[in-house]
């Protein structure tokens, strides 16, 4: 199985700075500024809706009972945030 490429926000970077011929610092700052936004909106509970890429509800999951096998003792596993 061969491992999948994988975008980084360098990645995103590049490519502003290579569209938009601005400085790097001023590339940086777009592609914070968008995360940032799209961070804060998460927190307070909102759905982000990006035209022709797709929707990142926030679902955040119930805890469950998990095992592990080592010890072999039963506990609580923490809560978790879902995106789809």
């Amino acid at each position: 199985m061969s491992k999948q490429p994988t975008l980084t926000k360098a990645d995103l970077i590049e490519e502003v700075l290579r569209v938009t011929e601005l400085p790097r610092k001023e590339s940086e700052s777009i592609v914070e500024t968008i995360f940032d936004s799209i961070i804060e909106s998460l927190q307070k509970g909102d759905k982000i809706e990006i035209r022709g890429f797709g929707k990142l509800p926030h679902s955040p999951t119930r805890g469950r009972t998990g095992r592990n096998p080592r010890p072999v003792r039963k506990g609580r596993a923490r809560k978790e945030n879902s995106f789809l």
